[in-house]
């Protein structure tokens, strides 16, 4: 009688080849989706640091410069002067047509609310840089104080 059973099964049922089909099907889209997800991180990254590349090396330029020359028109033509097509510096309501765009705002101090009776001697820099990471939109913004030089002369 345990002869007869054992020679009646022959192979996988339907049934058996839909269940695997269908656990390879779940596990291959897991697999896509974590792979993606990865993906994403990494070129959030890059593109993370590059921004705050661009962001540093302003700061660098304005940190070299003298204070009377740190003006929005200066510093945007040394920008795209330097970086050219990969990122472009416009200003606010401009539309650029580059992976990267930044803009610029130059505050004097003496001119900012409660403060106009002070001398001219500190500026704010802000900078924010924007870049699309899949269909979102992301942006990196920081600040810097550039302050006037002065010359003491002791004899």
């Amino acid at each position: 009688m345990r002869k007869k059973i054992l020679k009646e099964q022959k192979g996988f049922a339907g049934s058996d080849a839909l269940i695997s089909v269908l656990i390879i099907t779940l596990f291959a889209g897991l697999i896509a989706t974590i792979s993606y997800n990865i993906y994403l991180s990494n070129t959030s990254v890059k593109r993370m640091s590059k921004a705050t590349g661009y962001i540093v090396d302003m700061f660098e330029y304005i940190d070299k410069t003298y204070y009377d020359e740190v003006t929005k028109d200066n510093l945007k033509k040394y920008f795209n002067d330097k970086y050219n097509e990969e990122a472009k510096m416009i200003d606010d309501g401009e539309d650029a047509n580059s992976p990267y765009t930044a803009t610029l705002e130059v505050t004097k101090y003496n001119e900012t609310e409660g403060n106009q009776d002070k001398k001219d001697l500190v500026k704010e820099i802000k900078m924010t840089v924007k870049y699309k990471l899949g269909s979102k939109e992301q942006k990196i913004e920081m600040s810097t104080v550039k302050t006037k030089e002065t010359n003491v002369y002791e004899y």
